[in-house]
């Protein structure tokens, strides 16, 4: 598991181009880097994307996919 700080770095790429290739502000990639912003599952995975990772990889897309995961689930009951 990693940060998406580690994982947007071992792809040598600045919040800005993350923020391009993924259709995500940059401001909020920073603000999720620093555990200031919790992403929506849609941004984590087109995130997870553009890094070509998993959500599961990252500690803060994983996050964001499991949280909605549960939304959804308490929604069933």
């Amino acid at each position: 598991m990693m940060t998406l700080k580690e994982a947007r770095r071992r792809k040598g790429l600045t919040q800005t181009r993350l923020a391009g290739e993924s259709g995500v502000a940059p401001n909020l990639l920073g603000f999720a880097e620093r555990g200031r912003f919790r992403l929506s599952q849609h941004q984590a995975r087109r995130i997870a994307v553009a890094l070509h990772v998993q959500p599961e990889e990252v500690d803060e897309l994983k996050v964001a996919v499991d949280e909605d995961a549960r939304r959804i689930e308490a929604g069933r009951r």
